[in-house]
């Protein structure tokens, strides 16, 4: 007897809205977690479409891309369609494997240290989306901010 295992069926679906489930908002004042949901209208192999909610993944890591309203997505779904989930194959919104990419930071860094000193090359490293590059320069805006307003943490 297998319990809790499920045969899980690939097929696809449209984001229609994306919705905030909860928020556990902390006493930090940062906003805290959020959590993350999608109404998809999931097309059945054998033909036709249902309407369902799809939660975020629990651990999303750095590679996750929130899918966005019109946006097609590959799911899985239980044959009896009570359960349905993002698709871990979906590269679109769950990037390159994690592996894939830090090996192909390594050979990049590798690359890069064999080159003369003041060799700029404007390509970003593999793996690296624009999402990811968005990301870093927002980050880099929020450390520049902090470190002005002498945030602990984030001083020179």
């Amino acid at each position: 007897m297998t319990l809790f295992k499920h045969e899980w069926i690939a097929t696809r679906g449209t984001v229609i809205e994306v919705r905030k489930k909860d928020t556990n908002s902390g006493t930090d004042g940062l906003g805290g977690l959020v959590d993350l949901g999608y109404v998809i209208d999931v097309e059945v192999p054998e033909g036709g479409v249902f309407r369902t909610f799809v939660n975020s993944p629990r651990f999303e890591g750095s590679g996750f891309h929130m899918p966005v309203v019109g946006h097609t997505v590959e799911l899985e779904m239980t044959p009896d369609r009570k359960k349905v989930r993002l698709s871990k194959s979906d590269t679109t919104v769950f990037g390159p494997n994690w592996r894939e990419k830090n090996q192909a930071n390594a050979e990049r860094v590798k690359q890069l240290l064999q080159e003369a000193p003041g060799s700029v090359d404007p390509e970003p490293p593999p793996g690296h989306t624009a999402y990811d590059q968005a990301v870093d320069a927002a980050r880099a805006e929020l450390e520049a901010d902090f470190k002005a307003r002498g945030v602990p943490g984030f001083k020179d």
